[in-house]
């Protein structure tokens, strides 16, 4: 029933056509005043208004009255009514956004007749205005549809020419970005021996975060256990609690924003990590269509990260033929040393001298040997040993009068800085000084004519009191690293040298990261290279 407001101050015309509108079927409320009307419109959907000209005596406040009616309310209709038959007040009226102008000597008929066709024009407006919305949803929704399908076109172009994994995600978090407000995008890989996540790439984060957020190790507990059945929603809400928790308190605030989303990344229906993004936008993820969307991404992320792997292993599987080449050259050297030391000592054993330069030469050889299979035996089981409490500096002199003779033949000074006092941290004491020891070896080889080795240990904080650490620093003044191959320098195999395993350094930064810390560089080509290690303090 449509609720139709008269305002008028002259009583009796206003009984009178409230009477008439009512037998008509309409529901009629009545307002003798501008401010009246106000009030009950603000309470009440009215469909059409009366509204008499001389409201009060007044035409001109009744005039900007209207106006103010029809900037409130715009889709109502308003028929001016007026004692008066004049055209300039009509037309005035009409001006001010009145629907129509009635005097008030007119018939019930001509009334009717205005009601009637007011009326529909305000249901056909509404209509319009209800279809001009839908067709703007719709206009987006299709914006949003070729948007998408312009990014998913994108990234598998781009997928499909890219090898490098890093790089191929870094471009998926940009093309993301063109369909979706997100503000940093996370990959978390699932490590079964440790049973955590471990940041395996990330785009939008400070270098504090990123140093931070590597370094620590999410309980994976509600994540790893997720049922086959589980989806959409039930699946992102039962990652990320896990994961928000460990945000809050560990205190990384800027990943706590309005909206977070989370998706497995499951290889042969195993749980190998998980994929997170955040807005600042409240809901940017709530939509059906765009959860789809990212669970697309998600795929093709997935397909990518699986040939990439393929690549890797059949890289890595070239490149262990070639190492195997190599260690057996590396192998052979001392033995060939050895043996013809042997076959010489059968014909001069008696000879002093040459006795023992012989077994010196079998001694070196020996340990030559013996640090060769150390190296490869490091590499291949980098994270099972015991542990226990150590301090660092004792450790590092160790290492350094183990070295001081080699330091020495290859005319390289020590300089030891002065002792800090560090906290106690929770090592495997010969793994530690294993990987000190590869370091030092790669600095001796970076000055084969000599040079300086500047080595100190101290206390250091990362992101705030909660990370805590002892940095342990060499410094040489050898060739230094170019850039472009620093970050290859970790990886298994690389080497740069005629001869040798590319293990050391490898295995080194194995040794370091299965005890929660890291090593960081910084080279200069032609001035040295700072090795710095960050090894965690034991947590109080």
């Amino acid at each position: 029933m449509d609720n139709i407001l008269i305002i008028d101050s002259n009583q009796e015309y206003t009984d009178y056509l409230k009477a008439h509108l009512a037998e008509d079927g309409y529901q009629v409320t009545t307002a003798a005043s501008a401010s009246q009307a106000l009030d009950k419109i603000k309470l009440t959907v009215f469909s059409l208004i009366f509204l008499d000209l001389e409201l009060e005596g007044a035409e001109r406040k009744t005039m900007e009255f209207l106006e103010q009616i029809k900037q409130l309310y715009p889709e109502i209709p308003v028929i001016m009514i007026s004692g008066r038959d004049s055209r300039e007040l009509a037309v005035e009226s009409a001006r001010k956004g009145a629907y129509d102008f009635l005097v008030k000597g007119c018939t019930l008929d001509e009334i009717r007749f205005v009601v009637k066709k007011s009326l529909e024009r305000r249901k056909l407006g509404l209509k319009n205005k209800q279809l001009v919305s839908e067709l703007q949803a719709k206009n987006q929704e299709l914006e949003w549809k070729i948007k998408e399908l312009s990014v998913l076109y994108e990234i598998a172009r781009t997928f499909g020419l890219q090898s490098n994994l890093d790089e191929a995600l870094d471009r998926l978090a940009m093309a993301i970005k063109q369909v979706l407000p997100i503000d940093y995008f996370l990959w978390f890989s699932f490590q079964s021996e440790t049973q955590g996540l471990r940041l395996r790439f990330a785009h939008g984060i400070n270098e504090d975060s990123l140093k931070r957020l590597s370094l620590g190790k999410i309980p994976a507990e509600g994540i790893k256990c997720l049922r086959q059945d589980a989806q959409g929603e039930e699946i992102s809400d039962c990652l990320s609690g896990p994961l928000l928790a460990y945000f809050r308190e560990n205190g990384f605030q800027e990943f706590l924003l309005e909206s977070f989303f989370s998706l497995p990344i499951t290889i042969n229906h195993d749980l190998d990590g998980i994929f997170c993004l955040g807005s600042a936008v409240k809901d940017a993820f709530s939509l059906a269509e765009r959860r789809q969307f990212l669970s697309i991404i998600a795929s093709q992320a997935v397909s990518l990260y699986e040939r990439a792997s393929c690549i890797a292993k059949s890289t890595q599987l070239i490149t262990m033929g070639e190492m195997i080449s190599e260690i057996a050259h590396d192998l052979r050297h001392p033995i060939t040393k050895i043996k013809g030391a042997l076959q010489n000592l059968e014909d001069r054993w008696y000879e002093d001298d040459f006795r023992n330069k012989s077994l010196e030469v079998m001694n070196n050889s020996l340990f030559q040997l013996n640090a060769l299979v150390k190296e490869l035996l490091l590499f291949s089981t980098p994270g099972q040993f015991q542990r226990k409490i150590v301090d660092l500096n004792t450790v590092l002199d160790q290492v350094l009068s183990l070295v001081k003779n080699d330091l020495s033949r290859h005319k390289i000074s020590l300089i030891r800085e002065p002792h800090q006092n560090v906290s106690p941290t929770y090592v495997n004491e010969e793994r530690i000084k294993e990987c000190f020891l590869n370091i030092i070896v790669n600095a001796i080889e970076a000055m084969p004519r000599g040079g300086e080795l500047q080595v100190s240990a101290r206390n250091f904080c990362q992101g705030g009191p909660q990370q805590k650490y002892v940095l342990v620093t060499f410094t040489d003044t050898g060739c230094g690293i170019p850039r472009k191959i620093q970050k290859k320098i970790f990886e298994h195999f690389f080497t740069t040298k005629e001869s040798g395993t590319g293990l050391g350094l490898a295995a080194a930064n194995q040794i370091i990261q299965a005890h929660n810390g890291y090593i960081e560089v910084q080279s200069e080509v032609g001035k040295g290279s700072t090795f710095m290690v960050y090894i965690p303090i034991i947590k109080e």
